[in-house]
């Protein structure tokens, strides 16, 4: 079965837009007790922390905007280390930091001052040396997304007479068009791909199935007919089920569906509340999610984006973020214990890390400024 022809204008409008993630039906049965904000307040040092200086630390990679000024900094996952990769300058703007699955490269985004319509894609070195371009045109290239291979590059190019993905191939140089599914989401082992296909043309909607094919593109199924916004999948660690989050009615859901059997299981279901961001933890034993409730007072925390995580096997539901503030993307650490995270309090926004039990959270950055796309470098 061949994907439909409109994929190519779907993957336009898709390309920025990432959701997801799990849990059960019902949900309140599961849901653990809410700690306080006193509770969940971060105030330990690096020390303080892990006091036997047991945990490795990781590298963690992210953007900062501050004032007319956009580049990438690091930072280690205790709090120290921390350093700018790319320079503080007004002549260009770094964006969309993304890591290499083998961790030897990060790519980004460099927008030209000049020409705000203008970006190609550059990689450097985790520690910041060896800046090279790999694009140029007359266009926008980016978000840079890495294939499996850590040595091509898919990207985005909206320019004169362009709208397509390309890849760049980052040992030659060469670069050229690629299928929309490539910029779907790969498998662990890099086999299959995981995409959302539009079933309509009309620009001012956003029906979508999911679909899965072979990494040469071939052997193309339909795992979904549900005809609506289909957002953010991702694959399991063991490369078996697919996790993605449907927007239906005036919420969202969180389902799974097997790759091999087409079998759709919903994980997460309530009336006025939206799920995002989906991330399986290293295991594939728990799920992180943003959920955020409609129509909550103002007062309390959960008028704003909170982090929550699942536990698979037996569906409890466990809140991990407390403050008055909304939170962002959280990644998995490699232990599979702690969750990197954005918190966005009115223009700034920091990242912090917290233990999955909700006994900590810790600030890694305070720019005063807007930290954000940040991503974790491997051990």
């Amino acid at each position: 079965m061949t994907a439909p022809r409109r994929l190519a204008a779907g993957f336009a409008a898709l390309t920025l837009v990432f959701f997801g993630l799990h849990g059960c039906n019902n949900l309140a049965a599961n849901l653990a007790p809410e700690k306080s904000d006193q509770e969940l307040k971060g105030t330990s040092t690096p020390a303080e922390r892990d006091p036997a200086g047991e945990a490795q630390a990781q590298r963690i990679v992210f953007n900062r905007s501050a004032g007319s000024m956009a580049f990438i900094c690091s930072v280690n996952s205790d709090g120290t280390g921390f350093s700018d990769l790319t320079d503080r300058t007004e002549v260009h703007k770094d964006l969309d930091p993304t890591r290499s699955p083998s961790g030897e490269h990060i790519a980004f985004t460099r927008r030209s001052r000049d020409r705000a319509s203008h970006a190609g894609i550059y990689i450097m070195s985790p520690d910041g040396s060896n800046v090279r371009s790999l694009t140029s045109s007359e266009g926008f290239d980016g978000p840079p997304k890495w294939l499996p291979d850590s040595e091509r590059i898919v990207f985005f190019r909206q320019g004169p007479g362009e709208w397509k993905h390309y890849v760049v191939d980052i040992t030659n140089g060469s670069v050229s068009p690629v299928p929309d599914w490539m910029a779907g989401a790969w498998s662990p082992d890099g086999t299959r791909v995981a995409f959302v296909v539009p079933t309509t043309d009309h620009p001012d909607e956003h029906d979508m199935d999911l679909w899965v094919c072979d990494a040469d593109g071939s052997n193309q199924q339909r795992l979904t007919r549900f005809e609506t916004a289909i957002l953010r999948p991702s694959w399991s660690p063991d490369g078996e089920t697919v996790l993605f989050v449907a927007e239906i009615g005036s919420g969202s859901q969180v389902l799974t569906v097997h790759a091999a059997t087409g079998k759709i299981e919903t994980l997460l279901e309530e009336s006025e509340t939206y799920y995002e961001s989906p991330a399986w933890s290293p295991t594939g034993k728990r799920i992180a999610v943003v959920r955020s409730p409609r129509g909550a007072d103002y007062s309390t925390p959960d008028y704003f984006r909170q982090i929550w995580v699942m536990d698979v096997a037996t569906g409890n539901f466990s809140r991990v973020t407390n403050a008055r503030r909304s939170h962002y993307r959280p990644l998995w650490m490699a232990d599979g214990k702690e969750l990197v995270y954005q918190g966005n309090f009115g223009n700034n926004s920091s990242l912090y890390i917290a233990n999955i039990e909700g006994s900590e959270e810790f600030r890694l950055t305070d720019a005063g400024g807007f930290d954000n796309n940040h991503d974790i470098l491997p051990l």
